[in-house]
This record gives C-alpha cells, sequence and structure tokens, in this order.
C-alpha cells in the first residue's frame, strides 16, 4: 500500500534483542487481521481461535525479549481507508460472482454432456 513507500526510505530491520528494556506499541489489527488471513491448517482452511494463537505466541515472544509491548485498539477508519476496504469488498464480490457464473457454464456443459451420453449412448468430451 502506499503506507509502506512512505515509511520505506525510514525502515530498517531492526533484532528483537536491541529493543530489551523499551516499550513498544504494538498495531493490534494489524496482528488480527494476519491471523485471520495467513493462519491456516495443512488443507487450507482456518485454524479455530487463530487469533488467540498468534497473539499469544507474539506477546510471549516480546515479554521473552524482555520489550513491553502497548497494545493500541486505533478507532473508526478514515474515509481514505474506508474507500480502500470498500473497494475490497467490491472486488471480492465481483471475484465470487465470476467464480459462481463460471461453475454454473461449467455444471451445464456437464449437465448437457449427459443428458446427450444417456440418449445416445456415446461418450461425449
Amino acid at each position: 500500500t502506499d503506507l509502506w513507500k512512505i515509511l520505506k526510505p525510514a525502515g530498517r530491520p531492526v533484532l528483537p534483542e536491541s529493543l530489551k528494556g523499551l516499550v513498544l506499541g504494538v498495531d493490534v489489527s494489524i496482528w488480527l487481521n494476519q491471523a485471520i488471513k495467513g493462519m491456516r491448517d495443512r488443507h487450507g482452511h482456518e485454524i479455530p481461535n487463530a487469533h488467540l494463537l498468534v497473539l499469544f505466541n507474539r506477546i510471549c515472544k516480546l515479554l521473552y525479549f524482555q520489550i513491553k509491548p502497548v497494545f493500541i485498539f486505533d478507532g473508526p477508519a478514515p474515509l481514505l481507508k474506508l474507500q480502500t476496504l470498500e473497494s475490497r469488498r467490491k472486488k471480492r464480490k465481483e471475484a465470487a460472482l465470476k467464480t459462481s457464473g463460471l461453475l454454473g457454464k461449467k455444471a451445464l456443459k456437464m449437465l448437457e454432456a449427459h443428458a446427450i451420453q444417456s440418449i445416445t449412448g456415446q461418450d461425449i468430451d
């Protein structure tokens, strides 16, 4: 996103050991979003309580390095973010409709082939 482009010149990797004893602000919404989207089992299904697992593991890691986390729960999304979220929702909906339409066409082709096969007794590919 645009934010990362803006922050890139100032960003640098930091070893957790270098933050020992410091207070670190954590945007919880990012962690929760990553947990919900990224935590999947080997079959690609969502893991129950993934958000709790991610939060627990990350908090434990911070505490292991003696970093004091301060969790930030921001308020409502600003207008620009709302527009971005709406755009994403619209794209997901369009993709879902397109997929369902393709599946419907495929199902009709399969039914048609099955009907022809049952009438003629010939395999249709």
